[in-house]
């Protein structure tokens, strides 16, 4: 057997509710190590996000029979314990697909366990354990880790360098192992801790092993990179819960030698024929939806699995572990911070979404809570603070946007600019180069042309740029483009835009949907008045006369539970014509003092493309935070299409350059220049 070689089938020794009397006392009389002994754990001086596939709800049963040795932390008794796990594959690449073989994960959050627990957990009833479906991890130890790493920094755009370095090394074959893991099923895979953990009074490695039939006769089935989809294996694990329950034996393999059983070390598989496993609980997985996007979205944005977290009854042990401590609360702390979502510290499973369709009241009540700490707030709030405005720059619509309901005459607008790509990434070299927080502002037509796949290009840029920039879906103008926006989990606001109802109607959809953009973390603006004019997606009202807001009825908006105001005081979507930029400072002024302020909703300029600094200065001090921006930057990139004298890559290269500028100098006349 290889290094990174496993057995599929349950191994000698398993211990499972009918074991024989010679088994259990021939298990129970061999010599354990205690996870405190001297040579367990050697540590050296100075020692230095999963792709989802599928999260589930289960419990996990601990057997009632346990012998003495196996009743160790957590299985000291016979019980049930609420569970939530989740299906993934290793982060790496963003280019490898379910198609592609690579080590597999599996993850589960255990809930209501009793006893002492790290700090980092303290008061906090709930205990983490991480698997892979590689029963040897290669980054094995400190040194390893740092090699590695290094070794895939340099060379891993180069897979034939890279093989050749790893070739050169004494662990080729554990390197290697990863690339060559049989890629099959996630349900039937079985699944391994890799290192070693304290066990109550021991050490040892856990596995999770699927004792279903079903799950026994999809291990046969592999798949097929010419026929299957790139996200095979998520598909596969829906499909199978959607009509089958899961069930997998908990099983524990305890040390007894350290020379054969390393911890320090966790590239070595101890022999499970020497050693063999035990079980010592069952999990059990009901039939359920796998994707629930709900859920997804509320684990990636808010939770986090760390078994340093947990009971100290089984402190993870080696130095693999130790590395983990450190590197796992840095990695989701900058998660949190560029993606502008909150941990929330879960204390029961009732605290997660159930459905995709419904929001448990305690979740609701988290969300809520934790509102205040939405990215896009906190970049709006600082600037009302500091008196500057924000540059919300659209980039992805189209010519001739789709019309929004109760438009009689079912009309487009066909003059309108074609954002893309360019202009997402004109906005994050200028924010990044003049150390300005920005937003990206996409249209409908984003998502009901590409479904998430432009708004999941947009939140990538967001999530890497070192400056704070969010994402915003401008113009929702029907709840059922609002829900969709809201159930991707990529926006960090979304316009609510009602405009076109009626006023009390407007009103309902507005608190309404606000509700719903709430639940799930997510800021909302919306537009009491008519602004006049035509814009991508926006209809063009009648008359300006009348449909301005003043005071009182931004009081009613705001009182459906907005977090940004959108007022008409003069401003126009699309062109000002003749008429020129006529806006009403007073009445803006007098919205800002009813509805604004250090506590209140902050304000938003829509139609400012022709303004100047001296119109930019007069709207901050008024009040603005947010400025959205449109043409004034675009047509930039338009004139030099017109040309018609470069190569498409060129072209591109010249418009975002264009852009870029047109970007920097709105920035300097915002005041938002060095406030990121």
């Amino acid at each position: 057997m290889t290094s990174h070689e496993a057995k599929d089938t349950p191994p000698k020794g398993t211990n499972t509710s009918n074991r024989s009397v010679r088994e259990e006392e021939g298990a129970s009389k061999r010599n354990y190590i205690r996870w405190d002994a001297e040579g367990v754990e050697k540590i050296p001086p100075n020692e230095a996000e999963d792709i989802q596939a599928g999260l589930v709800k289960g419990k996990l049963v601990v057997l009632d029979d346990l012998p003495k040795h196996l009743k160790q932390s957590l299985f000291e008794h016979g019980g049930e314990y609420p569970v939530v796990a989740r299906y993934s594959s290793e982060p790496g690449d963003p280019g490898l697909d379910d198609r592609i073989p690579q080590p597999r994960g599996f993850a589960m959050k255990i809930f209501n366990v009793d006893g002492e627990m790290f700090d980092g957990g303290k008061d906090v009833p709930t205990h983490d354990m991480e698997f892979n479906s590689t029963p040897a991890l290669e980054l094995a130890d400190a040194k390893t880790t740092r090699e590695i790493h290094g070794l895939r920094i340099n060379y891993g755009g180069n897979q034939t360098e890279l093989y050749k370095r790893l070739e050169a090394r004494d662990d080729t074959e554990l390197q290697k192992a990863r690339d060559a893991v049989r890629n099959t099923h996630l349900e039937s895979t079985r699944l391994y801790s890799q290192t070693a953990y304290r066990f109550g009074d021991y050490v040892a490695k856990y596995c999770l092993v699927p004792s279903s039939e079903t799950q026994k006769k999809l291990y046969d089935e592999t798949v097929k990179p010419d026929q299957h989809e790139s996200d095979i294996l998520s598909q596969w694990l829906s499909n199978f819960y959607s009509s089958h329950d899961a069930e997998y034996l908990l099983q524990f393999q305890l040390c007894e030698n350290l020379e054969d059983q390393p911890v320090e070390y966790a590239g070595k598989i101890w022999d499970s024929e020497k050693y063999p496993w035990q079980t010592v609980a069952k999990l059990e997985i009901p039939k359920q939806d796998s994707f629930n996007y709900e859920l997804k979205s509320f684990w990636e944005d808010h939770m986090r699995l760390d078994p340093w977290h947990g009971l100290k009854s089984m402190q993870p042990l080696g130095s693999p572990n130790r590395l983990r401590r450190g590197v796992y609360p840095a990695s989701s702390a900058l998660r949190r911070k560029m993606n502008g979502r909150p941990e929330m510290t879960i204390r029961s499973i009732d605290e997660i979404p159930r459905k995709r369709t419904s929001t448990s009241r305690a979740y609701s009540r988290l969300m809520m809570q934790k509102l205040t700490s939405n990215k896009a707030n906190t970049i709006l709030d600082a600037a009302a603070k500091g008196k500057y405005g924000v540059p919300a720059m659209c980039v992805v619509s189209s010519k001739a946007h789709r019309h929004a309901p109760q438009n009689p005459n079912n009309q487009t607008y066909p003059n309108q600019s074609q954002y893309n790509l360019e202009g997402a990434i004109a906005t994050l070299r200028a924010a990044e180069a003049k150390n300005s927080p920005a937003m990206l502002l996409l249209f409908p037509w984003a998502i009901t042309y590409a479904s998430s796949h432009l708004a999941a290009l947009c939140a990538s840029i967001c999530a890497s740029a070192r400056v704070p920039i969010t994402l915003h879906m401008d113009h929702a103008q029907t709840p059922e483009i609002v829900r969709q926006a809201a159930d991707l989990g990529l926006f960090h606001s979304i316009m609510v835009d009602m405009s076109h109802y009626e006023k009390d109607e407007n009103l309902r959809l507005t608190k309404e949907l606000t509700e719903y953009c709430h639940e799930r973390g997510i800021a909302t603006e919306a537009e009491p008045g008519r602004i006049n004019g035509g814009e991508d997606g926006v209809i063009d009202t009648a008359e300006l006369e009348g449909i301005l807001t003043d005071a009182d009825e931004a009081r009613r908006f705001v009182d459906t539970g907005i977090d940004w105001l959108a007022p008409a005081f003069g401003n126009v979507h699309g062109s000002y014509g003749e008429r020129g930029v006529q806006l009403e400072y007073d009445r803006l002024e007098s919205i800002d003092a009813a509805v604004g302020g250090d506590d209140g909703v902050r304000l938003v300029a829509h139609g400012t493309d022709p303004f100047d600094k001296e119109i930019y200065t007069k709207l901050m001090k008024a009040g603005i935070t947010k400025v959205n921006i449109n043409k004034v930057v675009n047509r930039k990139y338009m004139d030099l299409q017109k040309e018609g004298q470069y190569g498409l890559t060129e072209l591109m290269e010249k418009g975002t350059e264009l852009m870029q500028k047109e970007l920097e100098a709105l920035m300097d006349m915002l005041g938002s220049s060095g406030k990121a």
